[in-house]
């Protein structure tokens, strides 16, 4: 785990805790737009096309595309959520059980996650880059602070 220095200046080393709270608040920022970049993306991919009015199965997308959309529950099962380890988790709830096996190149090759986590990683660290402390409950605490 990466910590920052705190040697740098006095001022920071009197508001250690309230500095690494901001710094912690303005990641799960970050990670929760970063989670949400990667649903969107994961719920553009899926196209319709699928079903085809009055009957009950549509066409299934070609191998190595995302799925078509048959009835819609997968794309709306997809969601992101903050973990309490710091993390984020992006993908469908058990309401679609089914899409494990849509990404798995074993059984359907459908991807449809790990594209969209491919796509937004590539602007992740423009996203790092502006993440602002200052913008933090904490961080405009810290910031009104007199020294």
């Amino acid at each position: 785990m990466l910590e920052p220095d705190f040697k740098a200046t006095n001022s920071v080393g009197k508001n250690k805790r309230d500095v690494l709270r901001a710094a912690k608040e303005a990641s799960q920022k970050v990670l929760l737009k970063l989670g949400a970049m990667i649903e969107r993306e994961a719920k553009v991919s899926m196209r319709k096309g699928g079903r085809v009015a009055g009957k009950k199965k549509g066409v299934p997308a070609p191998r190595g595309k995302p799925p078509h959309v048959q009835t819609g529950n997968l794309r709306a099962s997809i969601t992101h959520a903050l973990t309490s380890e710091g993390t984020v988790v992006v993908g469908p709830t058990r309401m679609a059980f089914y899409g494990k096996y849509q990404e798995d190149p074993k059984k359907l090759d459908r991807p449809f996650m790990v594209p969209a986590k491919d796509k937004v990683m590539r602007t992740a660290p423009k996203e790092w880059r502006q993440m602002a402390m200052g913008k933090t409950p904490t961080g405009r605490k810290l910031n009104s602070k007199k020294d």
